[in-house]
């Protein structure tokens, strides 16, 4: 170990993935059992039309976002245990982790604009008047969108901390 003293947003900030990272596996793992379970049921899901082109690219590509998202939560845990042993190969995956969470919910929040806006369409279509689900439809885009905010900052911020020089410091080469 370095002599450099370890800072408390370090430590807290390993420990915290840690303990996500362990739920976002367990998740996964749920997750994958459930899809190889439901398999045969989504054979034809490239033609349900009732979806907009990007959910149904989401459910034809599901099983690969699935096995993604349980790599995701191995290299997690793992960087996190790193993180707080400050390994240099940890930060520098961290701050690569984090940079994945800011894009991630850019995309995400992307796709649920396009999806609700479809939706929004189609309930224009068949009840016009119906103020109350236009209603809930922009409550969900507002929230979703803040949520994405939220979450890209705090994931900015995090690897923006990692990457400062003081930060750096405290980590073996």
């Amino acid at each position: 170990m370095n002599a450099q003293p370890q800072s408390g947003f370090v430590t807290a900030v390993g420990w915290t993935f840690v303990v996500l990272g362990t739920l976002l596996l367990c998740i996964a793992v749920v997750q994958n059992l459930l899809f190889a379970a439901f398999a045969p049921f989504q054979a034809d899901i490239a033609s349900w039309e009732v979806f907009p082109p990007s959910a149904r690219w989401v459910l034809v590509n599901l099983r690969w976002m699935l096995l993604a998202n349980l790599a995701l939560g191995v290299v997690t845990i793992a960087a996190s245990i790193g993180l707080v042993q400050r390994r240099e190969w940890a930060r520098v995956v961290f701050v690569a982790l984090m940079a994945l969470g800011v894009a991630w919910n850019l995309g995400v929040a992307w796709l649920q604009y396009d999806f609700t806006s479809a939706v929004q369409a189609e309930a224009a279509a068949s009840n016009p008047a119906d103020i109350g689900f236009f209603a809930f439809i922009l409550v969900i885009r507002v929230l979703s969108f803040g949520f994405a905010t939220v979450f890209c900052c705090l994931f900015g911020w995090i690897g923006y901390r990692l990457l400062q020089p003081d930060v750096a410091a405290e980590f073996q080469r």
